[in-house]
């Protein structure tokens, strides 16, 4: 039950709410590390023809994942691990405010988690888009960026929690 209710994005029933500092600092932790994860994953698959005339007919395939992958947005190229330092960041972030060390405004931890999941999804255009096979990498860390926005949103104002620490 306990498990279910961490992972709903309900509390027990309830409408879609503030959760405590420290349930939104674990769920964005947990997203990050599977964006950590799976960076590793397979985040599709390219395939094309083979180079010189000597090798004509044969055929190239290459799996990517976010280590060997580039994102092209807004004219500039970005390497698809930045999403990992993104998650370093949201969870250094999320931790500074349950903590009390620094309330970050809401709307650069929304920015951050909106850019990676943006990140993720112009991937997985591109791949569908090319008409390539989308790797499970790509689709769980769009996913995890997802469950971070929702976390982020969660989470009560800065003006509330400072009433709650004095």
């Amino acid at each position: 039950m306990r498990l279910q209710m961490f992972f709903s994005l309900t509390d027990g029933g309830q409408s879609m709410g503030q959760v405590s500092p420290q349930r939104s600092s674990t769920q964005i932790s947990v997203a990050a590390l599977i964006v950590l994860v799976s960076s590793w994953l397979p985040w599709g698959v390219l395939s094309g023809p083979l180079g010189p005339v000597i090798l004509a007919g044969k055929h190239l395939e290459a799996i990517v994942n976010a280590w060997n992958s580039h994102i092209r947005m807004f004219g500039i190229q970005f390497p698809t691990s930045f999403l990992i330092l993104e998650a370093i960041v949201l969870v250094l972030l999320a931790w500074f405010r349950t903590s009390g060390a620094w309330i970050a405004p809401k709307g650069l931890q929304l920015g951050i988690a909106i850019l990676g999941f943006f990140q993720c999804f112009q991937f997985i255009r591109a791949i569908r888009g090319s008409g390539e096979v989308l790797g499970i990498g790509a689709v769980l860390s769009a996913a995890a960026f997802a469950w971070m926005v929702v976390a982020i949103l969660r989470q009560p104002s800065a003006e509330s929690e400072s009433l709650n620490m004095d």
